[in-house]
């Protein structure tokens, strides 16, 4: 190896997925965002696939959805595509909800961690100061790419999601197979002998992305 490969810069790949904190993250998004649309259309095909699996399941065109997990509006795009108009998104990190508002498919966009606790940030499009997401707001919550490592989600969000979520509303999560574990801990495991929630579906996708296939998982909130 040359002294120039031994000090070749990592990629935005390689800066995002080793275990870090939630501010290194934020900072590492908001890093990527401007370059994020065009490298994850040549590797990546999530936002399409749970935008399709949406619209397999017959979900309601004005359905009321939160996209967790935003970035720069992928999966709200696809969304929109398949003519659902009701759609807010939360996300973490500023520079990539900017570019989410460019593509004018939110009603409302927060920027807000997620995590088990209760969602509340700042929202950026009426201007609102602080704002909490209320019980029984959404009759869908859709994530994709968003457990994909140590630093990103796990299961303990599923509590804060299923208490936004109307009771009998619908978590759909895209989610790369090696990471499954992050999704199917005790905390899932523990809402699903709770009766909190119900598995509905849990689909293989083989072309989720050129590094490993995916699943579509397709949660019913049963009471929250």
């Amino acid at each position: 190896m040359t002294t120039k490969e031994k000090s070749k810069p990592p990629s935005m790949v390689e800066k995002v997925y080793p275990a870090m904190s939630s501010v290194e993250l934020r900072d590492v998004y908001d890093e990527w965002s401007e370059t994020y649309d065009k490298y994850v259309d040549t590797i990546y095909n999530g936002p399409k696939l749970i935008a399709k699996r949406c619209n397999e399941i017959g979900i309601e065109r004005d359905a009321h959805i939160l996209d967790a997990g935003c970035g720069t509006g992928l999966v709200g795009l696809e969304l929109s595509r398949f003519g659902f108009d009701n759609i807010d998104g939360v996300d973490m990190s500023q520079r990539s909800l900017d570019k989410a508002r460019e593509k004018g498919v939110y009603k409302k966009l927060i920027r807000a961690e997620l995590g088990p606790e209760p969602l509340e940030g700042i929202e950026q499009i009426s201007g609102t100061e602080r704002y909490t997401i209320p019980k029984d707001t959404y009759d869908v919550i859709v994530s994709a790419g968003c457990f994909c490592g140590e630093s990103h989600l796990n299961d303990g969000c599923l509590c804060e999601w299923i208490r936004i979520v109307k009771p009998g509303g619908l978590i759909c999560i895209i989610i790369i197979e090696k990471y499954l574990y992050l999704l199917e801990g005790d905390i899932f495991k523990r809402l699903l002998e709770d009766k909190k929630i119900e598995v509905i579906t849990k689909v293989p996708e083989e072309d989720y992305a050129v590094y490993g296939r995916g699943f579509t998982y397709v949660l019913k909130v049963m009471s929250n």
